[in-house]
């Protein structure tokens, strides 16, 4: 992790204050989403997918940066750690994005190449 990140910045700051655990009053997520929810690329196509954490008390935050990201086939598409996923090969796939402890998944279209 770069120390000048975000989440660096976080961890240390937790570590400083004694590394407390989880405030059991913090509200919850109750709802995560994932756009773009379902999408047809071509080979070689690049999409950035965005992660949407909606909490017990309303307020929604943007995940993205905090989400793990996994695909069911890394032969159709791959996914990074910052949600950046790519096209490799022609078929179906699903890429899923976790946040806590919920799930939400793309999926994904790679159509193969007609020749016109």
């Amino acid at each position: 992790m770069p120390k000048e990140s975000v989440g660096y910045a976080i961890l240390r700051e937790w570590i400083q204050r004694g590394s407390p655990p989880p405030n059991p009053n913090d509200p919850q997520v109750v709802e995560l989403t994932v756009t773009p929810a379902r999408v047809t690329l071509k080979v070689g196509t690049k999409i950035e997918l965005r992660v949407k954490a909606r909490f017990a008390d309303g307020h929604e935050r943007d995940v993205t940066t905090w989400a793990r990201y996994d695909t069911n086939s890394g032969a159709i598409i791959t996914v990074d750690e910052s949600g950046a996923a790519l096209a490799r090969g022609s078929g179906q796939a699903a890429v899923s994005a976790a946040y806590q402890n919920l799930v939400a998944a793309v999926d994904v279209t790679v159509p193969f190449a007609t020749s016109e």
